[in-house]
């Protein structure tokens, strides 16, 4: 499950949003490891935002990215969400069941999970986040999502949605 994400995040505005409006129904979801004093998390982002924009284009809710920030205070903070089309976890907030998950290995570091059930994708995606990535981790989200199905329906046999 999901729910080590917790239900509270920000927008850039630092607007506190619920669970349903920042991650809800997205099917994968990309928590990223970002400092507003690191270097490379800025060309790093860039390049996110571009795919961000391209994958979630016409409404899609393929993939949301959550900011855990590695800023010291809140105007850092402020820097690493500037512009920035997602949400993050808010300032300060407790990271440790985001590092259970996907473990920080320095910044950036994308990992990936699967939206609906947390299974990890990809713990550490650097250096292979590229356009063509999100056809991949849909890929193996479709795949968890079918052996998931497989699984109820032996157990529970034919499972009908209304």
């Amino acid at each position: 499950m999901t729910d080590f994400l917790g239900s509270k995040f920000v927008d850039k505005d630092g607007k506190e949003l619920g669970r349903d409006k920042a991650i809800d129904g997205y099917k994968l979801i990309m928590i990223v490891y970002s400092a507003s004093w690191w270097g490379g998390c800025q060309p790093f982002k860039a390049n996110l935002k571009n795919y961000y924009n391209t994958w979630n284009k016409d409404g899609a809710n393929n993939l949301q990215v959550v900011i855990v920030s590695g800023d010291q205070n809140p105007e850092g903070f402020k820097s690493t969400m500037d512009d920035a089309p997602w949400v993050a976890l808010p300032f300060g907030a407790d990271k440790s069941q985001y590092e259970a998950k996907i473990p920080c290995t320095g910044y950036p570091t994308p990992g990936v999970i699967n939206g609906s059930t947390g299974a990890v994708i990809i713990a550490d995606a650097f250096g292979k986040v590229t356009e063509g990535s999100l056809q991949e981790w849909l890929d193996k989200w479709t795949n968890q999502n079918d052996i998931i199905w497989l699984i109820l329906s032996r157990f529970f046999g034919d499972i009908e949605f209304n």
